[in-house]
């Protein structure tokens, strides 16, 4: 009797070495894929096998139900493609920041590589961000997890607005940010986000002299990591002691009186600062010791956000929800005892969308500097200034 095709014998080679399937006894040619054999198709066709694995592939080792691709159809790539060729002219006409642009890459990244950078666009449907939604809840807490929602969604929802795509794409009703409770009951769990004035003062006296002049101007002028490595000479008055400085992320006008304490502490920085490699540094306040900025803008690296996570380690403070970023968490939390709101979102950047803002056209510098000492009287006490 002659053999059958299904013998060991019968089962013809791979193509070629790195061809990424097996001969099955089947017939078949096939590849184990998360604990289970997946046939793509006969022997006799090897390369119509490959091309409906590679159509498959994706959804497959996600746990997915694969679905038809048309190598005709907008698809995931092309979407998010389109959307951040968009977002980087963006940013070169100053409009976002380069920060906001590397998110929206991320989250780019993020979304083909779970849905496939092949999937057709209008064959997305509501489970497919159901599943997304679960992997991100157990990656995020809730406040990373709403901006990665609000991130994911606009180049679909771009796309459909700039007509390249015919139908809106159906997110679901899941595909939400966290609830109100969630977020409430995630701030109790992470305790406050703001220091206690013994853990900022232990910070201040543990700090290398660029560290403690960059934590005394987050904690005076409620500057962030980003507003720290961006602050030029041209922002500050360390004579009359001010720091004017727009808030990079809005062009909201920034001002602030600042201590004695902090401006010796950049005094004290300024005298031993590096010379910057690059010219175009050369207006920044803090340097390296390799002379370079303190990151780019065209990165999320961040070696103010490591050496301080360093220096809490050191102090015994750090826990989670706690960074340089909290240094403005505790300015407003302190300065709100001022009762003086317009005063203390000039310092802060903030905006304010009340009929009142509309007619006010300026904040004093007595204002300001009452602000200024009321966040000082906490930290310091009784401690005369410097």
């Amino acid at each position: 009797m002659a053999k059958s095709q299904s013998t060991s014998a019968a089962r013809p080679r791979k193509p070629h070495p790195e061809y990424p399937l097996f001969p099955h006894r089947s017939g078949q040619w096939a590849k184990k894929i998360k604990g289970r054999t997946v046939y793509f198709g006969a022997w006799a066709d090897p390369d119509a096998a490959l091309n409906r694995f590679l159509h498959q592939r994706d959804d497959l080792y996600a746990g997915r139900k694969p679905r038809p691709v048309s190598e005709d159809g907008f698809n995931v790539r092309d979407a998010i493609n389109h959307f951040l060729t968009a977002k980087q002219q963006q940013v070169a006409a100053g409009d976002i920041s380069p920060s906001h642009f590397n998110n929206l890459r991320d989250a780019g990244e993020f979304v083909a590589e779970l849905l496939g950078k092949t999937r057709v666009v209008d064959d997305l449907r509501p489970d497919d961000f159901r599943q997304m939604h679960a992997v991100l809840s157990k990656r995020f807490g809730s406040s990373a997890l709403k901006r990665w929602i609000a991130n994911i969604k606009q180049p679909f929802n771009w796309c459909y607005k700039n007509a390249l795509i015919e139908r809106p794409v159906q997110f679901g009703t899941d595909f939400k940010p966290p609830s109100q409770k969630r977020q409430r009951l995630d701030r109790q769990r992470n305790g406050s986000r703001a220091f206690t004035a013994e853990q900022l003062r232990a910070l201040v006296d543990a700090a290398d002299g660029t560290m403690r002049a960059m934590i005394l101007v987050g904690a005076n002028a409620a500057y962030g990591n980003a507003d720290v490595r961006r602050l030029e000479f041209g922002h500050l008055d360390l004579k009359g002691g001010w720091a004017t400085f727009a808030r990079p992320k809005t062009g909201v006008f920034r001002r602030a009186k600042l201590w004695s304490e902090t401006v010796a502490a950049l005094q004290e920085s300024i005298a031993t600062r590096k010379s910057p490699k690059q010219p175009k540094d050369s207006q920044l306040i803090f340097i390296t010791r390799c002379g370079s900025p303190f990151g780019s803008d065209d990165s999320s690296d961040s070696p103010i956000t490591k050496e301080f996570r360093k220096l809490l380690g050191e102090t015994e403070i750090y826990r989670p929800g706690l960074s340089f970023y909290s240094l403005r968490h505790t300015f407003r939390t302190v300065a709100d005892e001022v009762a003086d709101a317009p005063a203390i979102d000039c310092v802060m950047g903030h905006t304010d969308s009340s009929m009142a803002s509309i007619y006010r056209q300026a904040i004093s510098d007595e204002r300001l500097a009452a602000v200024a000492k009321n966040v000082r009287q906490w930290l310091f006490g009784s401690r005369k200034p410097k």
